[in-house]
């Protein structure tokens, strides 16, 4: 070239960097492509990008118009070479988007399992909620301790039921796999109750029933025997020196009195305790009695100790 007039512009659909000659040819071999994502109009320097809210993934772009519309479900920055789409848990509907904030989050009581959607997918399941922004159905189950039977719309834990009496309610409770539990033999379940086995029967009594409600309703351990509590049975039978009324706890509760004893594992009152016999006193919760010390005897009656044996008379030999 000689002078600047045998120049030629930029031919469309291609971008010229300044200072770079181009020849008057159909495609000069100066010029570069117009990328994707860009267009380049005639005597185009620098590519011109697609405006926020399009794409293109073609190459020679000649103007704007030519950019694609961004699709629904979807959003396009300035230059974007194709949809980027709307994350799992939110959606639109709406072509032209610019920016992710226009993706909304999932409606409550709804879910969006895949990226790209331009509605919502699912409704929530039993046994869970779906709050704003859920991805899947089952992503928010329904704490232990409450349930959720019949409802595909819920969008709050505050929504799910109390577990009622007589039940216990794990996590999800109400889903086609996750049913009511009957509540533990040896105990009982008031509504809200999250394990079976979360309140035992109270100290003296037993159940064998798996649906109480009350600790009142729990059976009175029978008298002669004791029970600790949380079982489906009695304990066990009173220790020997004691005895055991209705509703007793442990089988030490109730000592003999001081003078008596029992080598019997069934009493049920004081009065079933045997009084000492003579030449012997007999502790509280006594087995036997223990005989007086040589040179002592006490007879029959309440002797409760050594101190209650009487020294020998003068003239007399005592054993006890």
């Amino acid at each position: 070239l000689v002078s600047e007039a045998q120049c030629g512009p930029c031919p469309q659909g291609y971008f010229c960097p300044p200072a770079v000659p181009v020849f008057n040819a159909t495609v000069p071999v100066s010029a570069y492509t117009c990328p994707p994502g860009h267009y380049c109009p005639i005597g185009t320097h620098v590519p011109r990008t697609c405006p926020p809210g399009t794409y293109s993934g073609a190459y020679s772009l000649t103007m704007a118009s030519e950019c694609v519309i961004c699709p629904p479900g979807a959003w396009c920055h300035a230059a974007s070479t194709a949809p980027t789409l709307c994350l799992p848990g939110t959606f639109h509907n709406h072509t032209g988007a610019v920016a992710i904030h226009e993706c909304a989050l999932c409606t409550p009581g709804f879910s969006c399992q895949t990226a790209g959607l331009t509605n919502v997918t699912a409704a929530c399941t039993f046994g869970h909620y779906c709050p704003g922004g859920t991805v899947r159905p089952e992503d928010h189950p329904c704490l232990p301790g409450t349930w959720n039977p019949n409802r595909t719309d819920l969008s709050h834990q505050s929504h799910c039921y109390t577990c009622p009496p007589s039940f216990a309610c794990d996590w999800a409770t109400g889903r086609s796999d996750k049913p009511l539990l009957a509540c533990a033999a040896g105990h009982y379940c008031p509504a809200g109750t999250k394990t079976i086995d979360q309140n035992n029967c109270p100290r003296g009594s037993y159940t064998t029933a798996t649906n109480l409600y009350a600790a009142s309703q729990c059976t009175p351990c029978p008298a002669g025997s004791y029970c600790i509590g949380g079982g489906a049975a009695v304990t066990g039978a009173c220790a020997m020196g004691f005895y055991c009324p209705q509703s007793t706890g442990d089988p030490r509760d109730y000592p003999c009195p001081a003078g008596t004893y029992s080598t019997a594992t069934n009493l049920t009152a004081a009065s079933d305790c045997t009084p000492c016999p003579a030449g012997s006193f007999c502790i509280a919760g006594a087995i036997a009695p223990t005989p007086c010390e040589q040179g002592s005897f006490a007879g029959s009656g309440n002797r409760t100790s050594q101190a209650n044996c009487d020294l020998c008379p003068g003239g007399y030999g005592c054993t006890g």
